[in-house]
């Protein structure tokens, strides 16, 4: 997470959400001090919660990058660990959906 910290201060004022989610598997004290340094927003989510976003996602480890449009929609369910400058150009491509 820390190195998405550049590329998302260079897409400052555009119209992108960045969304953190954990489970039951991270430590809730934990989560709760690291999530005051890093922008955007954060859940913690049950683990009920977790298998189901789990299976939507395939997720098999994390952290696990996904891109999703204002209407929910899984545009690449596995950015992976592409760098930044590939990620600052593929965000705005997904501005309008």
């Amino acid at each position: 997470m820390q190195r998405m910290k550049p590329l998302k201060e260079g897409l400052e004022g555009k119209d992108i959400a960045f969304v953190y989610i954990t489970g039951p598997s991270s430590q809730r004290g934990t989560w709760e001090n690291m999530i005051p340094d890093i922008r955007g927003h954060h859940y913690y989510v049950s683990g009920d919660e977790w298998n189901q976003l789990s299976a939507h996602f395939n997720i098999s480890g994390i952290p696990h990058y996904a891109l999703v449009n204002k209407s929910v929609a899984v545009i690449n369910p596995r950015v992976g660990f592409m760098n930044n400058a590939r990620l600052k150009d593929l965000l705005p491509e997904h501005l309008n959906d």
